[in-house]
Protein backbone atom coordinates (compact mmCIF):
# COMPACT_ATOMS: atom_id res chain seq x y z
CA UNK A 1 0.00 0.00 0.00
CA UNK A 2 3.03 2.33 0.20
CA UNK A 3 2.90 3.25 -3.50
CA UNK A 4 -0.87 3.67 -3.33
CA UNK A 5 -0.49 5.91 -0.29
CA UNK A 6 2.05 8.09 -2.08
CA UNK A 7 -0.40 8.54 -4.95
CA UNK A 8 -3.36 9.21 -2.66
CA UNK A 9 -1.39 11.90 -0.80
CA UNK A 10 -1.54 14.00 -3.97
CA UNK A 11 -5.29 13.69 -4.61
CA UNK A 12 -7.96 16.22 -3.56
CA UNK A 13 -10.29 15.52 -0.65
CA UNK A 14 -13.27 15.14 -2.98
CA UNK A 15 -11.64 12.12 -4.63
CA UNK A 16 -10.55 10.59 -1.33
CA UNK A 17 -14.10 10.73 0.00
CA UNK A 18 -15.26 8.63 -2.95
CA UNK A 19 -12.41 6.16 -2.50
CA UNK A 20 -13.47 5.35 1.06
CA UNK A 21 -16.14 3.07 -0.40
CA UNK A 22 -13.66 1.03 -2.49
CA UNK A 23 -12.96 -1.44 0.32
CA UNK A 24 -12.60 -1.70 4.08
CA UNK A 25 -8.82 -1.52 3.80
CA UNK A 26 -9.00 1.70 1.77
CA UNK A 27 -11.49 3.20 4.21
CA UNK A 28 -9.16 2.30 7.07
CA UNK A 29 -6.15 3.76 5.24
CA UNK A 30 -7.89 7.05 4.45
CA UNK A 31 -8.98 7.41 8.09
CA UNK A 32 -5.57 6.60 9.54
CA UNK A 33 -4.10 9.57 11.48
CA UNK A 34 -0.72 9.19 9.76
CA UNK A 35 -2.35 9.31 6.32
CA UNK A 36 -4.49 12.32 7.28
CA UNK A 37 -1.44 14.27 8.50
CA UNK A 38 0.68 13.28 5.49
CA UNK A 39 -2.06 14.30 3.07
CA UNK A 40 -2.39 17.60 4.92
CA UNK A 41 1.33 18.31 4.53
CA UNK A 42 1.10 17.64 0.78
CA UNK A 43 -1.82 20.09 0.51
CA UNK A 44 -0.28 22.98 2.47
CA UNK A 45 -0.07 25.28 -0.56
CA UNK A 46 -3.50 24.44 -1.98
CA UNK A 47 -5.62 27.17 -0.40
CA UNK A 48 -9.23 28.01 -1.18
CA UNK A 49 -11.55 30.45 0.52
CA UNK A 50 -14.49 29.58 2.74
CA UNK A 51 -17.29 32.12 2.50
CA UNK A 52 -20.04 32.74 5.01
CA UNK A 53 -22.94 34.18 3.01
CA UNK A 54 -26.16 35.68 4.40
CA UNK A 55 -29.20 34.72 2.29
CA UNK A 56 -31.44 37.77 2.50
CA UNK A 57 -33.90 36.47 -0.11
CA UNK A 58 -35.18 33.77 2.25
CA UNK A 59 -37.08 34.04 5.50
CA UNK A 60 -35.94 33.51 8.10
CA UNK A 61 -32.52 34.78 7.02
CA UNK A 62 -29.86 32.10 7.23
CA UNK A 63 -26.22 31.69 6.37
CA UNK A 64 -24.54 29.40 3.88
CA UNK A 65 -21.01 28.06 3.60
CA UNK A 66 -19.46 27.90 0.15
CA UNK A 67 -15.98 27.17 -1.13
CA UNK A 68 -14.31 29.58 -3.48
CA UNK A 69 -11.22 28.98 -5.61
CA UNK A 70 -8.46 31.42 -4.67
CA UNK A 71 -7.57 32.24 -8.28
CA UNK A 72 -10.73 31.58 -10.26
CA UNK A 73 -13.06 33.23 -7.75
CA UNK A 74 -15.87 31.04 -9.02
CA UNK A 75 -18.05 29.29 -6.49
CA UNK A 76 -17.66 25.57 -6.29
CA UNK A 77 -21.13 24.08 -6.75
CA UNK A 78 -21.76 22.57 -3.32
CA UNK A 79 -23.40 24.42 -0.43
CA UNK A 80 -22.25 23.04 2.92
CA UNK A 81 -24.57 22.63 5.87
CA UNK A 82 -23.41 23.20 9.43
CA UNK A 83 -25.11 23.23 12.85
CA UNK A 84 -27.50 26.15 13.53
CA UNK A 85 -27.18 27.59 9.99
CA UNK A 86 -30.98 27.80 9.54
CA UNK A 87 -31.80 29.24 12.95
CA UNK A 88 -32.07 32.81 14.20
CA UNK A 89 -28.82 32.37 16.15
CA UNK A 90 -26.09 34.87 15.39
CA UNK A 91 -23.68 32.33 13.92
CA UNK A 92 -20.23 33.84 13.32
CA UNK A 93 -17.26 32.27 11.53
CA UNK A 94 -14.26 32.66 13.85
CA UNK A 95 -11.45 31.02 11.93
CA UNK A 96 -10.13 28.12 9.86
CA UNK A 97 -7.13 25.87 10.41
CA UNK A 98 -6.00 22.69 8.60
CA UNK A 99 -9.41 22.14 7.06
CA UNK A 100 -11.36 22.67 10.29
CA UNK A 101 -13.57 25.71 10.78
CA UNK A 102 -14.75 27.29 14.03
CA UNK A 103 -18.06 29.04 14.64
CA UNK A 104 -19.82 30.57 17.61
CA UNK A 105 -23.50 31.36 18.08
CA UNK A 106 -25.61 33.53 20.35
CA UNK A 107 -26.41 30.57 22.62
CA UNK A 108 -22.80 30.42 23.89
CA UNK A 109 -21.84 27.42 21.77
CA UNK A 110 -18.69 26.84 19.77
CA UNK A 111 -18.85 24.64 16.68
CA UNK A 112 -15.67 23.03 15.34
CA UNK A 113 -15.73 20.77 12.32
CA UNK A 114 -14.77 19.79 8.80
CA UNK A 115 -17.48 20.85 6.37
CA UNK A 116 -16.10 18.68 3.54
CA UNK A 117 -16.79 15.47 5.48
CA UNK A 118 -19.76 16.92 7.43
CA UNK A 119 -18.14 16.18 10.78
CA UNK A 120 -18.85 18.67 13.60
CA UNK A 121 -18.51 18.99 17.34
CA UNK A 122 -20.65 21.42 19.36
CA UNK A 123 -19.62 22.55 22.84
CA UNK A 124 -21.15 25.06 25.22
CA UNK A 125 -19.01 27.93 26.49
CA UNK A 126 -19.14 27.56 30.32
CA UNK A 127 -19.67 31.25 31.01
CA UNK A 128 -21.87 34.16 30.04
CA UNK A 129 -19.54 36.59 31.74
CA UNK A 130 -20.02 39.30 29.09
CA UNK A 131 -23.30 40.17 30.79
CA UNK A 132 -21.79 40.34 34.28
CA UNK A 133 -23.09 43.45 36.04
CA UNK A 134 -24.91 44.36 32.86
CA UNK A 135 -22.00 45.88 30.95
CA UNK A 136 -20.35 44.14 28.02
CA UNK A 137 -17.13 45.49 26.54
CA UNK A 138 -15.79 43.11 23.87
CA UNK A 139 -15.48 39.41 23.09
CA UNK A 140 -12.86 38.03 20.72
CA UNK A 141 -12.07 34.49 19.60
CA UNK A 142 -9.18 32.68 17.99
CA UNK A 143 -8.80 29.17 16.57
CA UNK A 144 -5.61 27.25 15.81
CA UNK A 145 -3.56 24.08 16.09
CA UNK A 146 -1.23 23.04 18.91
CA UNK A 147 1.28 20.87 17.05
CA UNK A 148 3.14 19.87 20.24
CA UNK A 149 0.09 18.16 21.73
CA UNK A 150 -1.75 17.42 18.45
CA UNK A 151 -4.71 19.48 19.63
CA UNK A 152 -7.02 22.08 18.13
CA UNK A 153 -7.85 24.91 20.50
CA UNK A 154 -10.35 27.76 20.70
CA UNK A 155 -9.38 30.86 22.69
CA UNK A 156 -11.99 33.30 23.96
CA UNK A 157 -10.90 36.67 25.38
CA UNK A 158 -13.53 38.74 27.14
CA UNK A 159 -12.92 42.20 28.55
CA UNK A 160 -15.59 43.84 30.67
CA UNK A 161 -15.95 46.71 33.06
CA UNK A 162 -18.27 46.09 36.04
CA UNK A 163 -20.54 48.98 36.95
CA UNK A 164 -18.81 49.40 40.31
CA UNK A 165 -15.39 49.76 38.61
CA UNK A 166 -14.19 53.21 37.59
CA UNK A 167 -10.87 52.38 35.94
CA UNK A 168 -9.44 49.21 34.42
CA UNK A 169 -11.08 46.41 32.48
CA UNK A 170 -11.25 42.88 33.83
CA UNK A 171 -10.36 39.97 31.58
CA UNK A 172 -11.61 36.43 31.24
CA UNK A 173 -9.59 34.10 29.03
CA UNK A 174 -10.99 30.65 28.23
CA UNK A 175 -9.15 27.99 26.25
CA UNK A 176 -11.01 25.00 24.79
CA UNK A 177 -9.13 21.78 23.96
CA UNK A 178 -10.73 19.60 21.28
CA UNK A 179 -8.53 16.63 22.22
CA UNK A 180 -9.71 16.60 25.84
CA UNK A 181 -13.09 18.30 25.29
CA UNK A 182 -12.66 20.70 28.20
CA UNK A 183 -12.17 24.36 28.98
CA UNK A 184 -9.35 25.99 30.91
CA UNK A 185 -9.65 29.41 32.46
CA UNK A 186 -6.69 31.80 32.47
CA UNK A 187 -6.56 35.06 34.37
CA UNK A 188 -10.19 35.18 35.49
CA UNK A 189 -10.91 37.99 37.91
CA UNK A 190 -7.55 39.70 37.44
CA UNK A 191 -7.58 43.45 36.85
CA UNK A 192 -4.60 44.51 34.81
CA UNK A 193 -2.87 47.87 34.98
CA UNK A 194 -2.51 49.38 32.55
CA UNK A 195 -5.59 48.10 30.73
CA UNK A 196 -5.45 46.94 27.12
CA UNK A 197 -8.06 46.71 24.38
CA UNK A 198 -8.21 44.36 21.42
CA UNK A 199 -9.16 46.06 18.20
CA UNK A 200 -9.13 45.73 14.44
CA UNK A 201 -10.71 47.24 11.38
CA UNK A 202 -13.15 44.33 11.04
CA UNK A 203 -15.48 43.40 13.87
CA UNK A 204 -15.15 41.02 15.66
CA UNK A 205 -11.34 41.09 15.89
CA UNK A 206 -10.65 37.35 15.55
CA UNK A 207 -7.18 36.07 16.29
CA UNK A 208 -4.79 35.37 13.40
CA UNK A 209 -3.18 31.93 13.64
CA UNK A 210 0.42 31.60 12.49
CA UNK A 211 3.04 29.05 13.51
CA UNK A 212 2.08 27.98 17.03
CA UNK A 213 0.30 31.13 18.20
CA UNK A 214 -2.79 33.30 17.83
CA UNK A 215 -2.32 37.04 17.36
CA UNK A 216 -4.51 40.09 18.02
CA UNK A 217 -3.89 43.80 17.56
CA UNK A 218 -4.08 45.62 20.89
CA UNK A 219 -3.56 49.04 22.45
CA UNK A 220 -2.70 50.12 25.97
CA UNK A 221 -2.55 53.55 27.66
CA UNK A 222 0.80 54.90 28.83
CA UNK A 223 1.44 57.19 31.79
CA UNK A 224 1.92 60.25 29.58
CA UNK A 225 -1.56 59.85 28.13
CA UNK A 226 -0.44 58.41 24.79
CA UNK A 227 -1.32 54.95 23.48
CA UNK A 228 1.00 52.02 22.84
CA UNK A 229 -0.06 49.80 19.92
CA UNK A 230 1.24 46.24 19.76
CA UNK A 231 0.44 42.62 18.92
CA UNK A 232 -0.83 40.34 21.69
CA UNK A 233 0.22 36.75 21.00
CA UNK A 234 -0.98 33.57 22.70
CA UNK A 235 1.13 30.43 22.27
CA UNK A 236 -1.23 27.45 21.99
CA UNK A 237 1.37 24.95 23.20
CA UNK A 238 2.39 26.51 26.53
CA UNK A 239 -0.77 28.69 26.80
CA UNK A 240 1.20 31.82 27.67
CA UNK A 241 0.74 35.37 26.42
CA UNK A 242 3.46 37.67 25.14
CA UNK A 243 3.59 40.96 23.26
CA UNK A 244 5.13 41.69 19.87
CA UNK A 245 6.02 45.07 18.35
CA UNK A 246 4.41 46.73 15.35
CA UNK A 247 6.61 48.57 12.83
CA UNK A 248 8.27 51.49 14.58
CA UNK A 249 7.13 54.07 12.01
CA UNK A 250 3.63 52.77 11.34
CA UNK A 251 0.91 55.42 11.35
CA UNK A 252 -1.94 54.68 13.77
CA UNK A 253 -5.08 56.77 14.19
CA UNK A 254 -6.67 57.20 17.61
CA UNK A 255 -8.56 54.03 18.49
CA UNK A 256 -6.58 51.88 16.07
CA UNK A 257 -9.46 51.68 13.59
CA UNK A 258 -7.05 52.08 10.67
CA UNK A 259 -5.18 48.81 11.32
CA UNK A 260 -6.01 45.22 10.54
CA UNK A 261 -3.90 42.07 10.73
CA UNK A 262 -3.71 38.89 8.69
CA UNK A 263 -1.09 36.58 7.22
CA UNK A 264 0.53 36.54 3.79
CA UNK A 265 2.90 33.90 2.52
CA UNK A 266 3.46 32.47 6.00
CA UNK A 267 4.26 35.86 7.60
CA UNK A 268 2.28 38.21 9.81
CA UNK A 269 0.83 41.07 7.79
CA UNK A 270 -0.62 44.41 8.89
CA UNK A 271 -2.45 46.93 6.71
CA UNK A 272 -2.54 50.54 7.88
CA UNK A 273 -4.68 53.28 6.40
CA UNK A 274 -2.55 56.40 5.99
CA UNK A 275 -2.95 59.84 4.43
CA UNK A 276 -1.40 58.58 1.18
CA UNK A 277 -3.39 55.35 1.03
CA UNK A 278 -3.18 51.89 2.57
CA UNK A 279 0.27 50.58 3.55
CA UNK A 280 0.94 46.81 3.60
CA UNK A 281 3.56 45.56 6.08
CA UNK A 282 4.93 42.03 6.55
CA UNK A 283 7.10 40.64 9.36
CA UNK A 284 9.75 38.68 7.45
CA UNK A 285 11.26 37.08 10.57
CA UNK A 286 8.84 36.14 13.31
CA UNK A 287 9.19 38.15 16.56
CA UNK A 288 11.97 40.35 15.06
CA UNK A 289 10.92 44.01 15.08
CA UNK A 290 13.55 45.06 12.54
CA UNK A 291 12.19 42.56 10.02
CA UNK A 292 8.98 44.54 9.44
CA UNK A 293 9.01 45.44 5.73
CA UNK A 294 6.84 47.78 3.68
CA UNK A 295 5.46 45.48 0.99
CA UNK A 296 3.65 48.15 -1.04
CA UNK A 297 1.43 51.23 -0.78
CA UNK A 298 -2.10 51.24 -2.23
CA UNK A 299 -2.65 54.81 -3.37
CA UNK A 300 -6.10 54.29 -4.89
CA UNK A 301 -7.92 56.66 -2.55
CA UNK A 302 -11.34 55.57 -3.82
CA UNK A 303 -10.78 52.16 -2.24
CA UNK A 304 -8.58 53.08 0.70
CA UNK A 305 -10.57 51.67 3.55
CA UNK A 306 -9.46 49.03 6.03
CA UNK A 307 -8.33 45.95 4.08
CA UNK A 308 -7.95 42.42 5.45
CA UNK A 309 -5.34 40.38 3.52
CA UNK A 310 -6.58 36.91 2.53
CA UNK A 311 -3.77 35.57 0.37
CA UNK A 312 -1.61 35.72 -2.74
CA UNK A 313 -2.65 34.54 -6.17
CA UNK A 314 -0.89 31.40 -7.42
CA UNK A 315 1.40 33.57 -9.55
CA UNK A 316 2.25 35.71 -6.52
CA UNK A 317 1.64 39.02 -8.32
CA UNK A 318 -1.74 39.80 -6.76
CA UNK A 319 -3.14 39.99 -3.21
CA UNK A 320 -6.77 39.28 -2.33
CA UNK A 321 -8.34 41.61 0.25
CA UNK A 322 -11.63 41.84 2.10
CA UNK A 323 -12.73 45.37 2.93
CA UNK A 324 -14.58 46.60 6.01
CA UNK A 325 -17.69 46.93 3.84
CA UNK A 326 -17.39 43.19 3.00
CA UNK A 327 -16.18 43.63 -0.55
CA UNK A 328 -13.52 41.44 -2.16
CA UNK A 329 -10.85 42.75 -4.46
CA UNK A 330 -7.63 41.65 -6.13
CA UNK A 331 -4.78 44.16 -6.04
CA UNK A 332 -1.97 44.02 -8.60
CA UNK A 333 1.00 45.83 -7.03
CA UNK A 334 2.89 46.13 -10.33
CA UNK A 335 0.00 47.64 -12.26
CA UNK A 336 -1.34 49.36 -9.11
CA UNK A 337 -4.78 48.19 -10.15
CA UNK A 338 -7.85 46.88 -8.30
CA UNK A 339 -10.24 44.24 -9.56
CA UNK A 340 -13.44 44.27 -7.52
CA UNK A 341 -15.30 40.97 -7.11
CA UNK A 342 -19.06 40.80 -6.67
CA UNK A 343 -20.12 38.34 -3.97
CA UNK A 344 -23.73 38.85 -2.85
CA UNK A 345 -24.36 38.47 0.87
CA UNK A 346 -20.71 38.10 1.86
CA UNK A 347 -20.33 38.23 5.63
CA UNK A 348 -16.92 36.65 6.29
CA UNK A 349 -14.12 35.18 4.17
CA UNK A 350 -11.28 33.02 5.52
CA UNK A 351 -8.44 31.12 3.84
CA UNK A 352 -9.32 27.43 3.82
CA UNK A 353 -7.11 24.38 3.34
CA UNK A 354 -9.00 21.25 2.28
CA UNK A 355 -8.16 18.23 4.41
CA UNK A 356 -9.40 14.92 5.84
CA UNK A 357 -8.91 16.05 9.45
CA UNK A 358 -11.84 14.79 11.54
CA UNK A 359 -13.02 16.04 14.93
CA UNK A 360 -14.51 12.59 15.56
CA UNK A 361 -10.99 11.15 15.63
CA UNK A 362 -10.55 12.77 19.04
CA UNK A 363 -13.46 10.88 20.60
CA UNK A 364 -11.25 7.96 21.66
CA UNK A 365 -8.99 10.35 23.52
CA UNK A 366 -11.98 11.93 25.22
CA UNK A 367 -13.28 8.51 26.21
CA UNK A 368 -9.89 7.71 27.73
CA UNK A 369 -10.01 10.91 29.76
CA UNK A 370 -13.48 10.02 31.04
CA UNK A 371 -12.33 6.53 31.98
CA UNK A 372 -9.62 8.11 34.13
CA UNK A 373 -12.33 9.83 36.13
CA UNK A 374 -12.02 13.36 34.68
CA UNK A 375 -15.24 15.13 33.83
CA UNK A 376 -15.29 16.82 30.44
CA UNK A 377 -17.33 19.74 31.71
CA UNK A 378 -14.88 20.54 34.49
CA UNK A 379 -13.44 24.02 34.14
CA UNK A 380 -9.73 24.11 34.95
CA UNK A 381 -8.60 27.41 36.41
CA UNK A 382 -5.15 28.98 36.07
CA UNK A 383 -4.61 32.47 37.46
CA UNK A 384 -2.00 33.86 35.11
CA UNK A 385 -1.50 37.58 34.56
CA UNK A 386 -1.18 38.78 30.98
CA UNK A 387 2.07 40.73 30.59
CA UNK A 388 1.72 44.24 29.21
CA UNK A 389 5.05 45.97 28.73
CA UNK A 390 5.66 49.67 28.55
CA UNK A 391 7.56 50.95 25.57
Amino acid sequence: MDLISEILFLLPVKSLLRFRSVSKSWCSLLSDPYFVKSHLQCSKSDFNLVFELVKYNQWPFHKELRLHGMDSLNFLPHVYDYPFHKTHDNVVLRGSCNGLICFTNSEYNIIVGNMLINDYHVREVPSDREFLNGEKIRVSYGFGYDSIHDDYKVVRILSYSPQDSSCCNTYEVLVYSLRYDRWSEIGIGNTLAPSFTLYGGLDPPNGVFLGTALHWLAESPLQDGSRYYFILAFDLSNEHFCTMPLPCDIQVEQGGCCLIMGSLGGSLCVTSKESLGARIWVMRNYMVESSWTKLFLISNVSFCEVLKPLGFSSSGDKVLFQSKSNKLCWYDSEKQDFQNMKVDGLNTAEPFLSSMVSVSAYKATRQGVQNQGLKNDKLLTCHLPIPIFSR
